[in-house]
């Protein structure tokens, strides 16, 4: 099949701005759709998927803050990045649960985070156990 001179530089036009469109996104990511994690158990093997062996969860429930700042801001910030919806959350009350993450590789201990509300992910992170202890991608 032969193309002719005109179809061929519409067809690369196309191609050029729909790589130029992709390139030059920005904006949070959307994930597809939410992730549910409906029980402990759910949770943990979400963090295994993601590579780490964790401990049974301790359960607290938290209140979101209404304003990001300091290391929250930062927190926010990750969370806008890996598409989870923290930010839709800004002062209601949601279940954290904490893991001792079994291994890292570190000398430092690390808890792994994730923050639910009405069984949907809302927020994720791992936390370096010491007082200038980091905040890491989960």
């Amino acid at each position: 099949m032969k193309i002719n001179k005109r179809t061929a530089a519409v067809l690369s036009a196309a191609v050029i701005c729909t790589g130029a469109f992709f390139a030059c996104r920005t904006g949070s990511p959307v994930p597809e759709k939410e992730i549910r994690l409906e029980s402990e158990y759910a949770l943990e093997a979400w963090l295994n998927i993601k590579g780490w062996k964790v401990s049974s969860p301790i359960h607290t429930i938290i209140t979101v803050p209404r304003e990001f700042s300091g290391i929250y801001a930062e927190y926010a910030l990750m969370q806008q990045k890996l598409g989870l919806p923290v930010e839709r959350y800004k002062g209601q009350k949601a279940d954290r649960y904490l893991f001792n993450v079994e291994n890292y590789g570190e000398e430092v201990p690390v808890t792994a985070e994730l923050l639910v509300k009405d069984d949907i992910l809302i927020g994720a992170a791992l936390f370096e156990n010491k007082p200038s202890g980091r905040i890491l991608s989960p």
